[in-house]
């Protein structure tokens, strides 16, 4: 889908969104719920010696059953709804962003925010933790970029209007599957470094739980878009790592950004 058509098809299910209220209501709606489980979570933290850990771990669990609720029940109740309208309800795209979009960031960012005791000398940690962190951006942004995904996809209109979609299989996709979750799982593990603790690292791998069960949920949900084509599309890229032939082309596609 084309970046006009794109724009077009946000217009006709999102009305409001072209609106400058609409804008900053959806803003609004990741910023507001972003701060404050940010800013539980750092509550938390100073609770235990471990807290950042048990915090992790809990949000994580969290985040999987919003998810599986989302992915398993409400976007086909919302699929019957607009089947009529041909238009997301109002408190979708917020509601979306609010309760599934924000926490996953807030799971990427918590390893920030983690103290505790060296972990490896700091002229390694730093440099290293840092290149994590662009690698992770640059795959992202080469997900975003060229490939065929839209803001449509970020804000989950797909889900509830499959008809509308297309496979997404070019460029990164072409070598991942999941390059999204690979950026932020990349960002995450980036922190933990910058941090330089054990503790944080710990933080940043548990994060891998949630972004596995969302990868599941996705894939599922695309076998049964996209059927056969799905699968062979799984069979021929890895959700998270590429293969060792591909590693290469990917790493030459990131930085060169095209």
């Amino acid at each position: 889908m084309s970046e006009a058509s794109s724009v077009e098809f946000m217009k006709e299910k999102i009305p409001w969104l072209t609106e400058g209220w609409g804008k900053a209501m959806l803003l609004a709606s990741f910023v507001l719920p972003f701060c404050g489980y940010l800013f539980i979570l750092w509550w938390i933290d100073r609770i235990h010696p471990y807290g950042a850990a048990i915090s992790q771990i809990a949000s994580s669990i969290l985040a999987c059953i919003t998810s599986t609720y989302v992915m398993r029940h409400m976007i086909y109740r919302l699929r019957d709804q607009c089947k009529r309208t041909r238009r997301l309800p109002n408190w979708a795209a917020p509601f979306y962003l609010a309760l599934v979009i924000a926490p996953f960031f807030v799971l990427m960012v918590h390893p920030l925010m983690v103290n505790g005791g060296r972990f490896l000398p700091t002229w390694v940690a730093i440099p290293l933790g840092l290149f994590l962190v662009v690698f992770g951006l640059l795959i992202r942004r080469s997900a975003m970029t060229g490939s065929g995904f839209s803001v449509g996809h970020a804000l989950g209109v797909y889900l509830v209007f499959p008809e509308d979609g297309i496979l997404v299989d070019k460029e990164v996709y072409a070598y991942l599957r999941h390059p999204l979750s690979a950026g932020v799982i990349c960002i995450a593990i980036g922190f933990g470094f910058a941090r330089n603790s054990v503790l944080a690292i710990l933080t940043a791998l548990i994060y891998l739980v949630p972004i596995l069960v969302e990868i599941k949920l996705e894939d599922d949900e695309l076998i049964e878009r996209f059927g056969d084509a799905h699968r062979r599309y799984m069979k021929e890229t890895r959700a998270l790592f590429p293969r060792w032939q591909d590693v290469g082309r990917l790493l030459k596609l990131v930085f060169s950004g095209g």
